[in-house]
């Protein structure tokens, strides 16, 4: 007896370019995307989307939570890789609409796609009512903005601080991609960017008399304390 096995296409070349992970996610984008032009669907200024809730791309991705999820998605976006867009008839519905920026990708997934792709999961299907639109539930968004000079702050060397970038006007604020990823999953986008702005803004001020260097930990006192007001308006 025989089971039918969901499969993944996953491309060794864009793999080797982007990482497993994020390799797998812009394989399957891809496919909704060719499926959605195939049907004449979600197609908005100029590129066709896909929509689904993180908890209907868990369905297709089991073998990850939604957080991870949610966290190769943004630094897919992060890295220029996707495009995010709200095209939601609903107000309150803050389900991402995604496309691929093919042009920044750094291997050609629309060519390679055409050496066929099949059983892909479809994660029990998009439905297609009326207009044309896939169904999804909403899921949160939330938006950004991040912040000025006298004080310059401290250059660092070990090989972990390698990897962390100055965030905030400022630059005093050095968190690795993976943690101001981290930050925005758990607290969203503009919560997390008015706390780097808070924190950046007051160690310039004072030539970081706190002594903060633990970013990562500071941001995150900074949203549970609510330090100036970085909540106000966003429960």
């Amino acid at each position: 007896m025989t089971t039918k096995t969901n499969v993944l296409l996953l491309y060794p070349e864009l793999a080797d370019e982007v990482g497993v992970n994020e390799a797998i996610i812009l394989s399957q984008l891809h496919y909704w995307i060719e499926k959605n032009k195939e049907n004449h669907v979600n197609f908005r200024d100029g590129r066709t989307w896909v929509f689904q809730t993180y908890k209907e791309w868990n369905e297709q991705f089991t073998f990850w939570c939604e957080k991870t999820i949610k966290r190769i998605f943004l630094r897919l976006e992060r890295q220029g890789y996707i495009i995010s867009a709200n095209y939601n008839k609903i107000g309150y519905d803050k389900t991402k609409w995604y496309t691929i920026n093919y042009d920044e990708l750094p291997f050609d997934l629309r060519t390679a796609s055409s050496a066929k792709q099949t059983d892909v999961p479809d994660g029990g299907g998009q439905k297609v009512p009326a207009d044309g639109d896939y169904v999804t539930q909403p899921i949160q968004e939330n938006n950004n903005r991040i912040n000025k000079r006298e004080y310059a702050p401290p250059l660092v060397s070990d090989d972990k601080e390698d990897e962390r970038v100055g965030y905030g006007e400022y630059g005093w604020v050095r968190l690795t991609e993976d943690e101001i990823i981290s930050l925005i999953i758990d607290y969203g986008e503009e919560a997390t960017n008015r706390a780097i702005t808070y924190i950046d803004t007051l160690a310039q001020q004072t030539g970081n008399r706190n002594g903060w260097h633990d970013w990562l930990l500071t941001c995150k006192r900074a949203i549970h304390e609510n330090w100036g007001g970085i909540m106000n308006g966003l429960r």
